[in-house]
């Protein structure tokens, strides 16, 4: 159909045996935690597929602790790649839950990306509803935050200069599974942020120290 998928996936336990470099204590089941894109792309005359898996880097508080207590198991992530995708004129990145928390992750993409999707499985929805709005501010990009049905606050954020377009959209709870078609602004924000002063709209000024790569801003869709 033509469609990209980007989502988080279940945990997957790691084989002891086949990772003696890491220093593995046979008592203890290591877990992975991912996210997933899988991204449609052309070859020759027909669609195909290709796979990027992007490990979480730590667990969060409580993550750890089930994770020990419950099942004897650590969060061991195959490498810290945080990953910088350039498909179809789109530029973005991808952060799992915990992994959002961590500024070290984010400050990399500033100027890089037009999308920031955050897959997550989170119910502390305040907390992170101001984690959102301030990423979309620093790095002056979309924010597309993935949450389950039953916390809910699932939303894309953008940095727009009136407070009533900043939440694109948002869904919380309900019995059965549901989507929202939204539109993402990418070539509007990139020619927005090609000035060399922030126009008056539709987006907030860029902020002090932002710089558009010169990929991106020599891109157009």
């Amino acid at each position: 159909k033509g469609i990209s998928l980007i989502a988080g996936v279940e945990y997957q336990i790691e084989d002891n045996s086949k990772n003696q470099h890491k220093r593995i204590n046979p008592n203890i089941k290591y877990v992975r935690n991912q996210l997933f894109y899988a991204l449609v792309t052309k070859h020759e005359s027909f669609n195909t597929q290709f796979a990027i898996l992007q490990d979480k880097t730590i667990a969060a508080h409580h993550e750890e602790r089930e994770l020990y207590d419950v099942g004897a198991k650590v969060l061991l992530p195959e490498n810290n790649l945080k990953f910088i995708i350039h498909h179809n004129s789109h530029f973005f990145s991808g952060l799992i839950c915990n992994d959002l928390l961590n500024i070290d992750n984010r400050q990399p993409l500033r100027g890089k990306i037009d999308t920031l999707f955050v897959v997550e499985w989170n119910k502390d929805t305040d907390m992170y509803n101001h984690i959102v709005a301030s990423t979309s501010n620093d790095l002056h990009c979309f924010v597309a935050q993935v949450n389950n049905r039953t916390y809910g606050d699932t939303k894309l954020r953008g940095p727009y200069k009136e407070k009533h377009q900043r939440d694109v959209a948002i869904i919380k709870g309900g019995k059965l599974d549901n989507f929202v078609v939204v539109e993402i602004e990418a070539d509007a924000l990139r020619e927005f942020q090609r000035n060399h002063r922030s126009p008056e709209k539709p987006f907030k000024p860029m902020p002090t120290g932002f710089e558009i790569s010169a990929e991106r801003r020599n891109t157009r869709l």
